[in-house]
């Protein structure tokens, strides 16, 4: 049996974090607009929004009465480049999917969405490298809204986007966070 003492197995001296604590970010819209960088924060929240308008994600809609409308949460993160310096600010509209109840919001057996695992990553970069084979890769901006809904969702409007009183947002297509699969 082997035994670690702390000075043999653990050095403080020569850990060293790759991650910089400089940069905390926001946890809400209140959050992000009482910061120095206030501006850069409404201009990501801005083009966040006004994506998902252009692509037609959601309507403005009456609240129905039959069915409870979904949370939202706004991700806000500081993109950072390798010596630690602010690369842009990032947001990311997300449907609260613990919020949705089975049989209303999604159907169990409709969950599943095909990905490849960090195994499978390997081994096509394998093939790929053995084979002379070019690799490509692309970003789609806004890439899982382009998903269609089996089943009709509703959800709250993100604070600082101005719906009028009593209506919410009618989903069209997929936002991040949805339990149910995506479909096209």
């Amino acid at each position: 049996a082997h035994s670690f003492s702390s000075d043999s197995f653990f050095h403080a001296e020569s850990v060293h974090f790759t991650a910089s604590t400089k940069y905390v970010d926001p946890v809400s819209y209140d959050d992000a607009m009482s910061r120095p960088d206030a501006k850069l924060w409404k201009e990501a929240f801005n083009k966040e929004m006004n994506g998902l308008v252009k692509r037609k994600v959601f309507t403005v809609v009456d609240r129905p009465a039959d069915r409870n409308p979904l949370g939202t949460t706004m991700v806000y993160k500081y993109k950072i480049d390798h010596v630690n310096n602010t690369v842009s600010h990032k947001c990311r509209l997300c449907l609260r999917g613990d919020w949705q109840k089975e049989g209303v919001d999604f159907f169990k057996y409709k969950t599943f969405s095909a990905v490849l695992n960090c195994r499978e990553n390997r081994a096509l970069y394998a093939l790929a490298a053995g084979n002379n084979w070019h690799m490509f890769s692309s970003d789609i901006t806004q890439a899982f809204t382009y998903g269609k809904l089996d089943v009709p969702l509703f959800c709250h409007p993100p604070p600082g986007f101005e719906c009028p009183p009593g209506t919410v947002l009618g989903l069209n297509y997929c936002l991040y966070g949805v339990l149910q699969r995506c479909c096209n």
